[in-house]
């Protein structure tokens, strides 16, 4: 009888050990899995839309000799380095502003940020005759933040021949077009950059430089896929093999 109980007794235990040491395993297969989406998730390129903005500018082109300019953040900053941002934006673009006002709203609930907007007046920011857009000052001067956002709203009558996309090392631009708007959403991927010499019109062939770094982006994700793929069939075999040898000790244990 005590016989009896012992083998009883060995094979609930082998039982209860190879359930706990099952789920274990479970839980490194599922950890497993989890790390290579996670990996496949950080090989792609990054996407503009994911990123929140740091500071939306509104153009409006009047046509009449003074267009509207308003620079909003979705955050609190002080007076000073709002005109900051405006001197250094008359920098780069060379305008004549006037009627400068900047306003903060603080957070209306617990936890919100507030926002400050600075408005303010320049003859002909867009030169509708153009065709064009500016872009890099605008870049240049809030290059500080991860994304900036450019809208300009023209007249119906304005001919668009402006950039439309561009890519490098340092900035992601992509352009979204709706009525009588343009909407610029550029991600900063690295600000050490002191001109990027972005062009004014679109250029008739693709951008030679931008085609370059998408192929080769395209290959490093590639790379990176097939490494975190690598590693995990590593992984996850070694996990097996660790599974099979623990398990056939624990069974000669209990035998």
């Amino acid at each position: 009888m005590r016989n009896s109980r012992k083998d009883e007794k060995k094979i609930s235990d082998s039982v209860n050990f190879r359930r706990a040491f099952g789920n274990k395993c479970t839980y490194i297969g599922i950890l497993s899995i989890l790390l290579l989406f996670r990996g496949l998730s950080l090989a792609q390129v990054s996407n503009v839309d994911a990123i929140p903005t740091g500071v939306l500018i509104s153009i409006q082109a009047t046509g009449l000799g003074k267009d509207i300019v308003s620079i909003t953040y979705p955050k609190v900053l002080s007076e000073s380095e709002a005109r900051a941002d405006v001197d250094n934006l008359v920098k780069e673009t060379h305008w004549t502003v006037s009627d400068v006002q900047i306003s903060t709203r603080p957070g209306e609930a617990k936890g919100e940020s507030g926002i400050t907007s600075i408005d303010f007046t320049t003859p002909s920011a867009v030169q509708l005759n153009s065709g064009g857009l500016l872009v890099e000052p605008f870049v240049k001067t809030f290059k500080r933040l991860t994304r900036i956002d450019i809208l300009y709203i023209v007249p119906p009558d304005f001919s668009f021949v402006g950039l439309k996309w561009f890519e490098n090392k340092f900035v992601k631009i992509a352009l979204q077009r709706g009525t009588n708007t343009y909407r610029y959403s550029i991600l900063i991927k690295d600000q050490s950059f002191d001109k990027l010499g972005l062009p004014f019109l679109q250029p008739d062939t693709p951008y030679e430089p931008a085609k370059k770094l998408e192929r080769k982006q395209y290959q490093n994700s590639r790379k990176i896929y097939l490494l975190i793929v690598a590693i995990a069939f590593v992984a996850g075999t070694a996990t097996y093999l660790a599974t099979s040898w623990l398990m056939k000790r624990a069974s000669m244990r209990f035998e």
